[in-house]
């Protein structure tokens, strides 16, 4: 599933997330009912697995977004790390 509309500022607004989080019910609700309606086991397993990872999608997004910036005078560059996700090269002196 393609992630929500992402605004300028880098988060999805409410709306979108409200759109999103309505779009994983309605499928893990979905995925429930043909799990019960499966023929075989291998089946109602697969349905299963996916109405639980709609679920977990679920509580992702209702969680709140924890945006960290970068503190001014900071030297060891954590805060960076954390608000990107991704490890930031090591700054050198030339």
């Amino acid at each position: 599933m393609a992630p929500a509309s992402m605004r300028s500022d880098g988060g999805a607004s409410m709306v979108d997330r409200r759109t999103e989080l309505e779009r994983y019910q309605f499928a893990a609700a979905e995925c429930e009912i043909l799990a019960g309606l499966a023929k075989d086991s291998r089946q109602r397993d697969l349905y299963e697995g996916l109405a639980d990872r709609y679920r977990e999608m679920i509580v992702d997004l209702q969680k709140p977004k924890r945006v960290t910036k970068a503190t001014p005078g900071r030297r060891d560059g954590k805060a960076d790390q954390l608000s990107t996700g991704c490890p930031q090269p090591e700054k050198r002196e030339f």
